[in-house]
């Protein structure tokens, strides 16, 4: 009797156990996955980093880190400074800024976080949160962000939608917000 009481247990806990497996399912659903980790193929440290062509004018990077996506054409950068030189290797402008980010592949690069470019030639201060490079056309552009221009002279603008063509050295501002600017006698 013990025996039959025992295996009607043991039946009645398999088929529980059955049933609880076959209610339950192992299978994710789409929204429920996650992407995988992304590490960089590469990291560097206290390292120097060129945009550019040697031929050309490149702008050279001082980074605390670069992190390069081999897969993804990208390097990502922190705690930044660069430098760029003209034809006669006089520098042109220097700068800083938070963080980077380069497509490797075209070279264009986003630079972003208290943002200060100073183009020498021109006398000029550049600060923004945001600065777009674009290699092929040389061509640095706040977009539609807040900028503040310096000059040597004391003259300051602020507005939005700054462009600079770092090729014809031709500057422009979108929109002046405010400024204070000092006549010559």
């Amino acid at each position: 009797m013990k025996s039959l009481v025992k295996n009607k247990k043991l039946l009645l806990l398999t088929l529980l156990i059955l049933l609880t497996l076959f209610s339950c399912s192992f299978t994710e659903d789409e929204k429920d996955k996650k992407d995988p980790a992304v590490h960089p193929d590469l990291s560097l440290y206290n390292t120097t980093y060129k945009i550019g062509r040697s031929e050309g004018n490149p702008f050279i990077i001082e980074a605390d880190e670069i992190d390069l996506y081999k897969k993804d054409h990208k390097a990502l950068g922190k705690g930044i400074s660069f430098t760029r030189y003209n034809d006669d290797g006089e520098l042109d402008l220097i700068g800083t800024c938070d963080s980077i980010d380069i497509d490797t592949k075209d070279e264009d690069a986003t630079l972003t976080g208290n943002v200060n470019l100073n183009i020498k030639k021109e006398g000029l201060l550049v600060q923004s949160l945001q600065i777009q490079w674009d290699s092929a056309t040389s061509i640095l552009d706040t977009g539609d962000g807040e900028v503040t221009v310096f000059w040597d002279d004391g003259n300051t603008i602020e507005g939005k939608g700054f462009t600079a063509n770092l090729r014809t050295r031709v500057f422009e501002l979108g929109k002046i917000t405010n400024g204070i600017i000092n006549e010559k006698n």
